[in-house]
């Protein structure tokens, strides 16, 4: 993915050393359709999905150069499934805290999320069931309210109700210190005459409020109600926004209007003094190839430290430790290139991008420092941990994955119906009688031969009248297949039901593959070919009937000579074309005089 400058697009090779003229070079890790959303509140965020991966949202930062720069600020818990549209952001009439990120997936349905991370987690937000939805689409909204189409064609549009029976003002605590408590009140006003106000149900223990507050019995049209709600600031969570909401249970005294009521709640969580923040706490590289001509380039990361405290942050010191903290070794800079600090075989810092020990960052400022990967010792696992001393509250730890591997190998065969595997490009079904029930099927089967994760990058099953391929199952775009392991694939050959005497059906398909596979110079078209044959009756020639219909006729006059003269026939079960035209083709001296005037089958009785 590529965040190129809005006011200046750059161009692929005009940047620096004949690179490409971008602000940042994302990897998505994986193949990425739908392209980005972003969310310009609460800091700024985008969001993407790699083919089979989790949500990905990252957070807009800044360099020590002031250039912006995006971070990992956290994933969704599950994968997404599918090939998916664009992520889409809303809130709720531009006010921060209220965003919400959907993502239309072609199994689970649609999707939504905070779209702020809450610990490097995007938390799912519950919807009703829509069943699986249709490739590369976009949620649609308008007046509270979204609109999705299933797989299935089934318009869906949800939204919050319509008829509220109270209008309850939202809170927001606004600035809120380290276990600190405050209350505030909501104020409600009754819409519709109540029979009764029920309870209310807290959906975070952060916010408590009280039923006993709550007014008894009826409560006319137009009344005001008011309670209480208190919001306790946790000791030990990070700085930032905290969202959530209560629900008043009223009862109505009609059913036009809707028994419960939402009240949205917010605060902003934040240290009086210095704390210092990174983002993400654990950095994981994309995997080195080893043989990849880009392999010795190592691979680039990047992580956020930030300053979330309201006094200003100093920079006391570095460590970092291979062994998970038990052994504390200091930075060095790289033996080869003094542009790097050395945290750990393989793993760099960019010294640029990494404050001086002394520096400060002032409150709520935050700077993005660069990582480097490099399989120094081939093929392996790699990890280290980087430590920040500071005033900040506590010591922060960054903690580096790398790997690297041979490259991936796919191997495509299709079965042989011999207990064996067969790697011949184009596969013939050969001939199968058109009638009802027949079908062939030919298992495909794709292994991974080589030493790391084989992804397909692209995949066209064959499709037409005759071919069925399931395409959730057999080679997904975004499948990962492990190294010596296969997955598998069937293709069905349904030659459908043909008229009696109807010319044959040849037909034919191509199933495209990719994969990462850097030597197997996809996309490769497998082809299939078969035939739909249909029922050959009467006179025949090399093994085809002469005519596409016959019949014969009874003359209403018997007589001697030439005359075809017939028993009629009683109606019968097996009174089909073939019966009826080898009836009349087997009469004595009469099986060439045929008509061609009734249709190939006959209906019976």
């Amino acid at each position: 993915m590529y965040v190129l400058n809005a006011d200046n697009l750059g161009g692929f090779g005009n940047g620096p050393g004949k690179g490409d003229a971008v602000i940042q070079t994302i990897s998505a890790g994986a193949t990425t359709f739908g392209g980005s959303g972003s969310y310009p509140l609460d800091g700024g965020y985008i969001y993407f999905v790699p083919s089979g991966a989790p949500l990905t949202a990252m957070k807009l930062g800044f360099d020590s150069n002031g250039n912006p720069s995006f971070n990992p600020a956290g994933t969704s818990a599950q994968a997404i499934n599918g090939r998916i549209g664009p992520p889409t952001t809303t809130s709720f009439q531009g006010k921060p805290g209220t965003g919400i990120v959907w993502v239309a997936d072609n199994n689970a349905g649609l999707l939504a999320f905070k779209a702020v991370p809450q610990g490097n987690t995007l938390v799912p937000i519950p919807l009703p069931a829509t069943g699986g939805l249709g490739k590369f689409q976009r949620p649609a909204f308008g007046d509270g309210r979204v609109y999705v189409t299933n797989s299935n064609g089934v318009l869906y549009c949800m939204g919050s109700p319509v008829n509220l029976a109270v209008n309850c003002t939202s809170l927001d605590f606004g600035d809120s210190a380290f276990g600190s408590t405050q209350t505030q009140t909501v104020s409600c006003t009754a819409l519709t005459q109540l029979t009764k106000v029920n309870y209310i149900s807290v959906a975070d223990p952060q916010f408590t409020a009280s039923n006993s507050s709550l007014p008894q019995g009826t409560v006319a049209a137009g009344a005001v109600f008011k309670f209480d709600v208190t919001y306790t600031a946790p000791a030990d969570s990070d700085p930032g926004l905290i969202t959530s909401s209560i629900t008043l249970s009223v009862t109505p005294n009609t059913n036009t209007f809707t028994n419960s009521v939402p009240i949205g709640l917010q605060a902003n969580l934040v240290s009086s003094n210095a704390y210092i923040q990174v983002i993400p706490a654990n950095f994981i590289f994309d995997p080195i190839i080893i043989g990849d001509a880009s392999a010795g380039n190592g691979v680039q990361g990047q992580f956020v430290l930030a300053n979330g405290g309201q006094q200003s942050l100093t920079i006391s010191g570095y460590a970092y430790s291979i062994d998970g903290g038990n052994t504390f070794l200091n930075l060095t800079k790289n033996a080869t290139n003094d542009q790097y600090w050395s945290i750990g075989q393989g793993f760099n810092l960019e010294t640029g991008s990494l404050p001086a020990v002394g520096n400060t960052l002032a409150q709520n400022v935050q700077t993005t420092v660069r990582a480097h990967f490099y399989a120094v010792n081939g093929n392996g696992t790699y990890n280290t941990a980087l430590f920040i001393y500071s005033n900040g509250g506590k010591i922060a730890r960054v903690t580096f994955s790398g790997a690297a591997s041979a490259a991936p190998k796919a191997e495509v065969t299709f079965d042989n119906g011999e207990n064996g595997w067969d790697p011949t490009i184009g596969q013939d079904f050969g001939s199968l009688a058109a009638t009802p029930g027949q079908q062939a099927v030919k298992t495909m089967r794709v292994c991974n031969r080589g030493g790391s994760d084989l992804v397909v990058t692209k995949s066209k099953p064959i499709s037409n009248q005759y071919f069925f391929v399931d395409d959730s199952v057999a080679f997904p775009e975004g499948q990962i297949i492990n190294p010596g392991k296969c997955t598998y694939g069937n293709i069905t050959f349904i030659p459908g039901t043909a008229l009696v005497n109807t010319p044959s059906v040849s037909t034919n398909g191509v199933f495209i593959l990719n994969f990462n596979d850097p030597y197997f110079n996809g996309p490769i078209e497998y082809p299939f070919t078969a035939t739909a044959t249909s029922l050959q009756v009467g006179v025949m020639k090399n093994g085809v009937a002469l005519y596409g219909y016959a019949g014969c006729y009874q003359d209403s006059k018997c007589g001697t000579g030439n005359q075809r003269c017939l028993v009629k026939q009683t109606s019968a079960n097996n009174m089909n074309a073939e019966f009826c035209i080898n009836y009349c083709k087997f009469v004595p001296s009469l099986s060439f005089n045929y008509s061609h005037i009734i249709p190939p089958i006959l209906s019976q009785g």
